[in-house]
């Protein structure tokens, strides 16, 4: 099972509403973060979940708003990822 070696889990663009899809966040070790990038908090407790999100200060949970392509290209650019962009393909 892939998810219990996953060492973290970046969701985005979702709202965590379709089954069997919105489960797969409860999937990952108790210890793995999560990360969810999107316009609007979703998958929090009392959703219709099993394992949904927690935001909080001390978790293993974050919540990173705004449109995905724009955070992403911020993450890529804070990594330095974007100065040469054959690095992404050589490690593949």
């Amino acid at each position: 099972d892939d998810f219990k070696k996953c060492d973290l889990l970046i969701v985005m663009g979702t709202s965590l509403v379709v089954q069997p899809f919105a489960s797969l966040i409860g999937l990952p070790k108790s210890n793995c973060p999560r990360v969810l990038i999107n316009r609007e908090r979703v998958g929090e407790s009392g959703a219709s979940m099993e394992k949904s999100f927690i935001f909080d200060d001390e978790g293993r949970d974050m919540f990173i708003q705004g449109d995905c392509d724009t955070v992403i290209d911020e993450l890529v650019g804070r990594l330095g990822w974007n100065e040469d962009p054959t690095l992404l393909r050589e490690r593949k």
